[in-house]
C-alpha cells in the first residue's frame, strides 16, 4: 500500500533554470501514515565491494546489516574482540555479572509486576538465562510454556525428566489422567517414573468412584511404566512409597500416621535435614489430602498435623525458590495450624514451637528482605510470650543482620527441642505479616515449583 502510494504521486514539472518548480498537489484525498521506513521496505547497503543490494525485510526496529566479508575485519580488531571476550567470561565464572544479563534481569522483574511472565521470560533467554525463564513461566502461571522450555535444554536428562514431572504435575491438576500418566512414563529415571506413575494412580483412585474404572487405569499405568515387577520397593523403598501404597488401598489414616511420624523424626535432628525424603514425604501427604482423602475419618489430632507439615515444607520449597509472597502465607498457615493443635490435646509431636516457625520464615527472609527480617527478629526477640532460648536465637539472628565489619558474625547455638519449654498462657502470637496467598493456591504453587526441580534443598535445616 506504500508503494502504490508513493507511485501516485504525479511527476514532477521541469523546473525554470535557477528556480524551484512549485510542488502541485498530491494526488488522492487522505494523508500518507507515518512509514517505518527500515521494516517496511529493508534498507539499500553496501556489501563492502560497491555493489548495492537489499537487505532483508525484518520485524524489528531496523533492517539488518549484511554479513561482513571474510578477511574484512583487521587483526587487531579480532585480537581486541577475543580479549573481550576472554575478559568477560572470565569474569561471569568469578560470580560476576555483566551488564547485559543485570539489565534484562531488572526488565524481566517489572514485566513479572505486570503480570506479562511470557515478556519477562524472553528477557532472561535473551541472555541465556533459561532456569529464570522457566521460574518465570512458573510463576505467571504458564505451566504448559515452562515445560516445553525445559524440554529444549540440551543434554541435560535431569531437566527433561523436570519437565515430565511438571507436565504430569500440570495434567492431574486438569483432570487429564491418561496425559499425566503418559508424562510420567516418560521420565528416563526408572525409580521417578515408578513413583510419579504411583502418585498419579492413588490420586485418580481419590477422584475415581468406579472401581472398573480404576483397575483399567491402574492396568494402563502398569504398561506404562515399562519395569517388571511389584510396585512395592520400585519407587523408592522408603516411607512414603509405603504411605502411597497405603492411600491406594484405601488406609488413609495409616499412611497420613506413617508420614506425620516420619516428618517429625526428621524435623527433631538439629542442622540439616534429608530433603530428599521430606520432599517426597509431602508428596505422600498431598495424597492423603486429595480428593475423596479429604474427607475420610481419620483422627482429627493427625488430620491437623497434616495440614501444618503440608504447610511449612511447601513453605520450605517455596522459600529455597525464592517465591518469597507464597512462602510467607504458608508460615503464616503453619503458624495457624500449630496454635490450633496447642489448644488441642497433647498427641502431636512436631518438634518446633510456633515462635520457632517465625524465626525459620525470618532467617530466610534475611538475604532478600532485610528491613523486615529485622523488624520481626527485633519483635520475637522482644515478646515476653516468646520462651528464652527462643528469644535469644532470634536476638544472636538480629545481631547477625546488623553486625558490621567490626561485629564478627555469630552463629546461633540451638538448643535440643526437647528443652523449649513455652511459658504458662503462652500463645505464639507473631502474627507479624498478613498471608498474600489463599493456603490452596500456595499449596499448588509449591507442588509446580518442585515438580520444575527449583527446590534447593540447603534450605530444609534448622534455622541458622
Amino acid at each position: 500500500a506504500a508503494l502504490k502510494a508513493r507511485n501516485s504521486l504525479p511527476a514532477l514539472g521541469v523546473a525554470p533554470v535557477g528556480k524551484l518548480a512549485p510542488l502541485p498537489p498530491i494526488a488522492g484525498a487522505g494523508t500518507l501514515t507515518k512509514l517505518r521506513a527500515a521494516s517496511a521496505f529493508g534498507s539499500l547497503q553496501s556489501n563492502g565491494h560497491g555493489n548495492g543490494h537489499h537487505a532483508s525485510v525484518g520485524d524489528g526496529d531496523g533492517g539488518a546489516l549484511p554479513p561482513t566479508p571474510a578477511g574484512v575485519t583487521s587483526g587487531v580488531t579480532s585480537g581486541v574482540t577475543s580479549n573481550i571476550v576472554a575478559a568477560a567470561k572470565k569474569f561471569v565464572a568469578k560470580g560476576g555479572v555483566d551488564e547485559a544479563s543485570t539489565v534484562r534481569a531488572a526488565q524481566a522483574a517489572a514485566r513479572l509486576v505486570h503480570g506479562d511472565a511470557i515478556g519477562a521470560a524472553s528477557r532472561y533467554l535473551s541472555v541465556g538465562a533459561t532456569r529464570e525463564a522457566v521460574k518465570a513461566l512458573i510463576r505467571g502461571s504458564q505451566i504448559e510454556m515452562a515445560a516445553a522450555l525445559m524440554r529444549t535444554l540440551p543434554a541435560d536428562k535431569a531437566s527433561k525428566d523436570a519437565a515430565h514431572v511438571l507436565a504430569c504435575e500440570r495434567a492431574v491438576e486438569l483432570g487429564e489422567w491418561e496425559i499425566a500418566a503418559e508424562a510420567a512414563g516418560s521420565i528416563a529415571n526408572v525409580t521417578e517414573r515408578s513413583w510419579r506413575l504411583l502418585l498419579v494412580r492413588a490420586r485418580f483412585a481419590a477422584t475415581e468412584s468406579d472401581g472398573t474404572v480404576v483397575t483399567r487405569f491402574d492396568a494402563m499405568c502398569d504398561a506404562t511404566r515399562q519395569v517388571a515387577g511389584s510396585w512395592e520397593g520400585g519407587c523408592g523403598g522408603d516411607v512414603a512409597e509405603s504411605a502411597v501404597l497405603h492411600s491406594l488401598v484405601g488406609e488413609v489414616d495409616v499412611a497420613a500416621s506413617e508420614c506425620v511420624r516420619a516428618v517429625n523424626d526428621e524435623l527433631k535432628r538439629p542442622g540439616a535435614w534429608n530433603a530428599k525424603a521430606l520432599t517426597r514425604l509431602l508428596e505422600a501427604l498431598h495424597v492423603c489430602s486429595h480428593g475423596a482423602h479429604a474427607l475420610r475419618a481419620i483422627d482429627p489430632v493427625i488430620r491437623q498435623e497434616v495440614t501444618l507439615q503440608r504447610c511449612y515444607l511447601s513453605a520450605l520449597v517455596l522459600a529455597s525458590a525464592g517465591y518469597t509472597p507464597a512462602a510467607n502465607s504458608l508460615f503464616h498457615h503453619a503458624r495457624a495450624a500449630l496454635k490450633q493443635l496447642n489448644k488441642s490435646e497433647a498427641r502431636f509431636g512436631f518438634p518446633h514451637a510456633v515462635a520457632m516457625i517465625s524465626i525459620h520464615e525470618l532467617s530466610l527472609m534475611m538475604g532478600h528482605h532485610p528491613t523486615e527480617a529485622e523488624e520481626g527478629l527485633a519483635e520475637v526477640a522482644e515478646a515476653a510470650s516468646v520462651p528464652p532460648l527462643l528469644r535469644e536465637i532470634a536476638a544472636r539472628l538480629h545481631a547477625n543482620l546488623t553486625a558490621t565489619r567490626d561485629v564478627p558474625r555469630e552463629e546461633p547455638v540451638l538448643p535440643a527441642m526437647e528443652s523449649i519449654v513455652p511459658p504458662a498462657g503462652y500463645n505464639g502470637a507473631m502474627d507479624w505479616k498478613a498471608p498474600k496467598m489463599t493456603m490452596g493456591d500456595a499449596l499448588r504453587t509449591a507442588k509446580m515449583w518442585d515438580a520444575a526441580g527449583a527446590t534447593d534443598h540447603a534450605f530444609f535445616r534448622t534455622p541458622h
